[in-house]
């Protein structure tokens, strides 16, 4: 019996025990509402005139300072005023709630949801320890349990993959089955090399050099393998040791821990991790991620047939003390002393002159802020993150609330923590899989050091192997959002956030609809060009107006000399960008905003507008270049290679101009430079990345449910709605 608890999670719990077997994947979001808490305890940084830190602006919620909660700074219902968790305010109010202010994480799910259990260890009292939905997720060496709340309100679930790609099945699974059936025949190397490149599209980079190496104790006996299934194990056979090893000679991180004041220099595996008071754990988890991007990169080079040098000394790479000395915000001691970009795309950045990597311990981009800000108050009456996830929380339980714990309350953090968790893991994967392996190329030489090279070039070729953080939010009609997930990120596949991003790009008419000077402004930069100016921006193609009349892009105008190509009076390509001005910062990471702004202009300043438009800008410049490169790098790796290779021979450390550019691409790929020469390669190039299959899923954004008084959660349930009933999708 359940008599204490609400009537609507007794009958959620009910669908659930009738649910049959769930499997595949669970999405869960977690809505944030409002910007980053105004400076709580003096290490967050207020947004400037209203908009958020990196220019989000604030679409909906209460004012800066405020933190979460509904209308009027009352709290949520069975909720922490300004934690996650909590029921945002004006939450089911059309054009209130900005969707993108989101949270997601892709829990992958090879267990019997419906199968309820105590909810600590123990026996089962309906009141003190009742049966609960409960997770219990393997993850990168952890085994996280987890009792699930979601009150579709400010926490929902979303179950459309949940049969993806079956009920009891994820990839991971049918990958490992797949190599279980080679193992008992070892006839077809095909079928194990195929199921190698599986494993490194998915992110098994464990797995993946497990089936290398049998791959080539395989070809060690056997004669007449394919072609591409030989050059590969030569190419691993040349590899196999170092990649398992270390390097042998030594690296110079002691003097860039004496230089920085570090209080660490830890080698590990192919890196010298530098760090100040990051724990072993930390120490261990970043360079297990920085080992695991280090084989996925050169298996993938492998795996095509490319074989690369590995390198003579470790890697060197700087674990931040805090987020801001990376980004340019408060401190920016690293941004200045180790010349970062302007604006970084992911938490950390490369800086080739010194072949540094840097790496912030925390997200640094504004949606990572405002989440930290909240996440740091679950925390504050003692509760462990290790121990919420280790399925243990508050004792005792009660579920009336009046001699302990609700149930519900402990479930919730539980959930947070798990996202939590998630996000970090995210996060850091996205930044070492981007800025890592731009550290990578240089070490490979398959970049110049010393060359300023074109925008284009130098995010195009490291988005290739970006293992996105967060989604793909893509704007509808009337106010509709689809969210684009990936259930897995890995090696060799499309970038599914920038793929889907790009197909907006087509379908909503954004790109210059005459194909050769598309391709003209990708390789001139003229998009990274257009949103440099802090005071405006220039997109290139012709215009197009959304349905509130708030114009996507500057019409056409180029930014100074007419003509589709960057004009002589604006930084040459590859050039940088001025600072931005003293006390305003500049553009954070890549937003997830998809195309129509879900504000009237007349409810939006000019700043908020310009920010717009700067933010759909970085987006195309992203996804474009992405684009590019991919096609480049699929069906024509000889001519990029003699594109980099000629790019090298120029001039050092002097920024090389338009025409030059154009030039060097137009030899090395064998063109003309005419109009029809340049729309034929442009078409080869759109026509080949429409028909890459979609990596991501899109869904349907789910409105957030008013919040329901009286139930103790701000919401309706425990975590019995993450079940699909019987039939359901």
């Amino acid at each position: 019996m359940r008599r204490f608890l609400p009537p609507a999670m007794l009958a959620l719990l009910a669908v659930a025990v009738a649910s049959p077997v769930n499997a595949g994947y669970l999405i869960i979001r977690v809505i944030l509402d409002g910007g980053v808490p105004g400076n709580p305890g003096g290490d967050t940084p207020t947004a400037p005139m209203g908009g958020t830190p990196g220019g989000r602006p604030i679409l909906s919620g209460p004012p800066m300072g405020s933190g979460l909660g509904p209308p009027g700074g009352l709290p949520a219902s069975g909720g922490t005023p300004g934690t996650p968790g909590s029921t945002p305010g004006a939450h089911g109010t059309t054009g209130t709630h900005d969707p993108t202010r989101s949270l997601f994480v892709v829990v992958p799910i090879e267990e019997d949801l419906s199968i309820e259990s105590a909810f600590y260890p123990g026996n089962v009292n309906s009141n003190t320890n009742p049966k609960w939905v409960k997770l219990r997720y393997p993850h990168r060496g952890d085994r996280l349990i987890t009792n699930l709340f979601t009150d579709k309100s400010s926490i929902q679930a979303y179950h459309d993959l949940i049969k993806t790609p079956a009920f009891n099945r994820t990839s991971a699974l049918d990958i490992r089955d797949k190599h279980t059936k080679w193992l008992k025949t070892k006839a077809d190397p095909r079928v194990l090399f195929d199921t190698l490149i599986s494993a490194l599209a998915v992110g098994m980079v464990d797995d993946a050099m497990t089936y290398a190496d049998e791959l080539l104790a395989f070809a060690k006996v056997n004669q007449g393998l394919p072609a591409d299934v030989a050059d590969f194990t030569r190419i691993y056979l040349g590899i196999q040791k170092g990649l398992k090893g270390s390097p042998q000679k030594a690296s110079n991180a002691e003097d860039w821990r004496s230089r920085l004041n570090a209080n660490s220099a830890n080698v590990i595996g192919h890196y010298a991790l530098i760090s100040w008071d990051a724990t072993d754990a930390e120490i261990r988890r970043r360079s297990l991620l920085l080992e695991e991007n280090f084989k996925g990169f050169y298996l993938s080079h492998a795996v095509r047939g490319i074989a690369l040098p590995l390198p003579e000394a470790p890697l060197v790479v700087v674990l931040a003390k805090q987020g801001k000395d990376v980004g340019w915000r408060d401190g920016m001691k690293l941004a200045h002393a180790l010349d970062a970009p302007n604006w970084l795309p992911a938490d950390g950045f490369y800086a080739a002159q010194h072949d540094l990597l840097v790496l912030s311990p925390e997200r640094i981009d504004d949606l990572g802020l405002t989440w930290a800000a909240q996440t740091r108050q679950l925390y504050q009456e003692g509760v462990k993150r290790d121990d919420l996830l280790a399925g243990n929380g508050p004792k005792p339980l009660d579920a009336t609330g009046e001699k302990g714990r609700k149930p519900e309350d402990v479930a919730r953090l539980q959930t947070l923590a798990l996202v939590e968790r998630l996000v970090d893991d995210n996060a850091a994967v996205f930044a070492i899989s981007r800025e890592g392996t731009r550290q990578l190329l240089y070490a490979t030489r398959q970049l110049p050091r010393h060359v300023v090279l074109p925008d284009w070039l130098a995010h195009g070729s490291v988005n290739y192997f970006a293992r996105p953080k967060d989604p793909a939010f893509i704007a509808q009609p009337e106010n509709k959002w689809l969210v684009t997930v990936a259930t897995n990120t890995g090696y060799g596949t499309a970038n599914f956030a920038l793929q889907r991003y790009f197909r907006d790009l087509i379908d909503k008419k954004e790109l210059h609809p005459n194909r050769a000077s598309l391709l003209k402004n990708v390789i001139t930069d003229a998009y990274f060009l257009g949103f440099r100016d802090p005071k405006d921006v220039h997109d290139p193609d012709p215009a197009k107006e959304d349905k509130s009349g708030i114009s996507l892009n500057t019409g056409g105008k180029p930014p100074a000399g007419g003509g589709t190509n960057p004009p002589s009076g604006i930084p040459p390509v590859g050039g940088g960008s001025s600072p931005p001005p003293i006390g305003r910062p500049p553009m954070g990471e890549m937003p997830p905003m998809g195309g129509v702004t879900p504000a009237k202009s007349t409810e939006e300043d000019p700043l908020t507008i310009l920010r717009s438009k700067q933010e759909r800008l970085r987006i195309k410049a992203q996804a474009t270049s992405w684009a590019l490169y991919y096609y480049l790098a699929k069906e024509k790796p000889t001519e990029l290679k003699q594109f980099v290779d000629e790019l090298a021979t120029l001039p050092r450390d002097l920024p090389i101009s338009a025409e030059e550019v154009s030039a060097t691409f137009y030899r090395a790929f064998k063109l003309d430079g005419t109009e029809a020469g340049l729309k034929k390669f442009a078409d080869g190039w759109l026509d080949f990345v429409r028909t890459v299959a979609p990596v991501g899923h899109d869904i349907p954004l789910k409105e957030p449910a008013p919040p329901v008084a009286g139930t103790g959660t701000g919401g309706t349930g425990t975590g019995g709605n993450v079940v699909v009933p019987k039939g359901g999708n």
